[in-house]
């Protein structure tokens, strides 16, 4: 598709791109069929926010900043930028080994003196 002449006459011809892509154009991986055929809305409601996370009294949370770590025992660990912001906890599992959660799903542990979390 070649440049339109001005930015209104672009966003026309996104607009029939993408009405084409969906709706008329044959897709190998769906069986040539468009897009549009075999698209199913969800039946899951968007909530628009997520519950503030809660951890039982066993468990030390920490809140991931915003470079990926969190501060532990005196030392910045990290943990990911997909985590930023979030709330993770950490349960101690053995003498100076602890595992780390987000919900209920354990991200890894962390063993002291560590700088990084292993995998499980």
């Amino acid at each position: 598709m070649p440049p339109a002449e001005n930015l209104v006459r672009q966003q026309l011809a996104f607009q029939e791109f993408i009405q084409d892509f969906n709706h008329h154009r044959p897709h190998t991986a769906l069986g040539m069929k468009p897009p549009a055929s075999v698209y199913s809305p969800s039946t899951r409601a968007y909530p628009g926010y997520l519950p503030t996370l809660e951890y039982g009294s066993d468990f030390e949370v920490r809140k991931v900043r915003s470079n990926g770590e969190i501060k532990w025992k005196g030392q910045l660990i990290f943990l990911g930028e997909a985590l930023i912001g979030e709330d993770i906890a950490l349960k101690e599992v053995a003498d100076d080994a602890w595992e780390l959660y987000l919900c209920s799903h354990c991200l890894g542990r962390l063993e002291s003196g560590a700088k990084r979390v292993s995998s499980l």
